[in-house]
């Protein structure tokens, strides 16, 4: 049975529970940042001959202010949850708003003359200027505790945000961490943050790897289709991604000839992937040279992404060439319908693993990605619908169970 909460009716345990889990991910994140402290200043130490003093050794990186009172975060939340739900011009809205402290206007931040009311029509009228952009809208408890939008930075960087990715689908995050949602009428705490990183999707983007463990948090393999996927989700048009081992039997799933491939595999990564694996095994790289690098890779995945508004797949290698893209799918010559399949959500409640037959995974673009990879059992397939929703099909056996295909969906809730 589920735990969430109708989001038309939130009480306020809810906000209770989230506050809570607020606190102690904000904990979390400053035993992290100390550890952190704690090796530079080892390190520094052994180089100076423990001469090496921290300015100020007992800082937190984010104290308790950090996360508002019960009130004022239901306060926070709700207003960005209604304020969704309206449009501008007949433009849905997109936005976030950062708690944070004010500042003076700097380079990066514009701080108002006069401070703005935290309400909705504020918020729609701002909204535009927000957008699906790394932007935010600040806000902080300014007068006898009253929240106000006190200024516009250009790049989120609070750690307590609230993002508008869909009219009525609002995510409350603490630094990378995304905490809860409120989505398709109910309120839920997210169960697994991470799932868009588990080894159950990426693993097999290490199989190839020499040497040291694979680490998928590294690998910018990893974070160019995470963008890709983000991208295909901006175009509102619905699309599928598959990735391959090049020497697979995908042909087996495919209808040959391919409409839209060329004579041999390209990359639009070929430069600047190779170069982020070569920066981040240096030391002493600048900063600006992964940043450019960064860049060309986010522009590629730009063109990937419209790939995928052509009807039909787009293949990938894992090491990210195009196979070709407007591919048809269809049943391996020796195709049965997968025995197990088990959908999987990031939410916390009860169900949030349950075994499901093909028909229950949706509609043929997402029945025909998961045949395929269960035909297909080395492939990693992504499937973005009109409405928003993001799912991946991978073949696992875990640990004392039979294999299956699983269906990780919802992953709109953990990839912004």
């Amino acid at each position: 049975m589920r735990t969430s909460k109708s989001a038309f009716h939130l009480d306020q345990q809810f906000f209770v529970e989230l506050r809570a889990r607020l606190e102690q991910t904000r904990r979390r994140a400053n035993e992290q940042h100390q550890a952190l402290l704690d090796w530079i200043k080892t390190s520094l130490d052994k180089q100076s001959g423990g001469t090496w003093q921290l300015q100020d050794p007992q800082a937190v990186a984010h104290p308790p202010e950090t996360i508002p009172p019960v009130e004022q975060l239901a306060h926070l939340v709700q207003t960005a949850f209604w304020a969704s739900l309206e449009k501008e011009e007949g433009r849905p809205l997109y936005f976030t708003v950062n708690y944070m402290a004010p500042e003076p206007s700097g380079k990066r931040l514009i701080a108002f003359d006069e401070p703005l009311p935290y309400e909705g029509q504020t918020l729609i009228k701002l909204a535009p200027a927000i957008g699906a952009t790394d932007a935010a809208l600040l806000v902080a408890p300014v007068e006898q505790g009253r929240l106000k939008i006190w200024g516009v930075r250009d790049r989120s960087l609070a750690p307590l945000s609230i993002k508008v990715i869909d009219p009525g689908s609002v995510i409350i995050k603490f630094k990378e961490t995304n905490i809860a949602a409120i989505s398709r009428s109910e309120a839920v705490h997210i169960r697994d943050p991470l799932l868009t990183r588990s080894s159950v999707i990426w693993s097999r983007f290490g199989a190839g790897e020499a040497g040291a463990e694979y680490d998928q948090w590294a690998d910018p393999r990893i974070n160019a289709i995470l963008e890709t996927v983000k991208r295909m989700r901006n175009l509102r048009h619905g699309g599928t991604l598959i990735i391959v081992p090049a020497g697979s039997q995908w042909r087996d799933s495919v209808k040959l000839p391919i409409t839209y491939s060329g004579g041999g595999l390209f990359s639009p990564f070929q430069e600047s992937i190779p170069k982020l694996r070569e920066l981040r095994q240096q030391t002493g790289h600048t900063w600006a040279e992964e940043m450019y690098w960064g860049t060309v890779t986010t522009e590629a995945c730009r063109m990937l992404s419209h790939l995928t508004a052509v009807d039909g797949a787009l293949l990938l290698t894992y090491e990210l060439e195009i196979i070709g893209f407007g591919a048809k799918l269809q049943p391996a010559p020796t195709s049965v319908e997968p025995a197990q399949i088990f959908n999987v959500d990031p939410l916390d409640h009860d169900d949030w693993i349950r075994r499901v037959t093909l028909m229950q995974l949706g509609g043929t673009r997402h029945q025909s990605a998961a045949r395929f990879v269960a035909d297909q059992r080395e492939a990693i397939a992504f499937v973005v619908s009109q409405d928003g929703d993001v799912s991946a099909f991978v073949w696992w056996q875990p640990p004392h169970n039979a294999p299956a295909l699983y269906a990780h969906r919802r992953l709109e809730l953990t990839l912004f």
